[in-house]
């Protein structure tokens, strides 16, 4: 992820060195203020109230001015983890096997159905040329064997479809 907070294009920036600047004199004067002493009894009770809804290590209030944001009493850190990030050794072999065994489920069902298909092709041939041979078969034919009427047969479209060679 780019970060483009620092970018000197897009809004306000001929402001920005402008608003470094300011900030410095801020925190320059912030620096030279001068503590002043107070009552032991007025400030006490203020104080405490203070150190009351803050972090124990801090003196003063918060940081950031937000007077309402309760400290925290336990580290993110300690929450305990619902589920693991990870999944084990032996499980992750046991997924893996699970895996190659349906794959192996998978391919054996794709070539079973492929081996059912090109036998049934090779039946329908075997059919279609079984059925070819018995029409030529039972078909009437009739033997030309003057050669003039084969010519004039030829001749005629209709007729050159009759015209069929038979084997002998």
């Amino acid at each position: 992820m780019v970060d483009f907070r620092g970018l000197d294009e897009g809004l306000g920036h001929r402001q920005k060195r402008k608003r470094e600047f300011e900030k410095l004199e801020e925190d320059l004067q912030a620096a030279k203020r001068i503590a002043v002493p107070m009552d032991e009894g007025a400030g006490k009770a203020e104080i405490e109230k203070v150190l009351s809804r803050t972090d124990p290590k801090t003196l003063g209030g918060m940081v950031s001015g937000r007077k309402w944001k309760v400290a925290a009493t336990t580290r993110t850190s300690a929450l305990g983890r619902s589920k693991p990030l990870q999944t084990s050794w032996d499980e992750k072999m046991r997924q893996k096997d699970v895996k190659k065994m349906f794959q192996e489920r998978k391919s054996a069902l794709k070539e079973d159905i492929r081996s059912r298909k090109q036998e049934k092709r090779r039946k329908k041939e075997e059919f279609m040329k079984r059925k070819e041979e018995n029409t030529l078969k039972s078909a009437p034919v009739q033997k030309i064997s003057n050669p003039k009427t084969t010519k004039k047969m030829m001749k005629s479209k209709n007729k050159r479809k009759q015209l069929q060679k038979v084997a002998e």
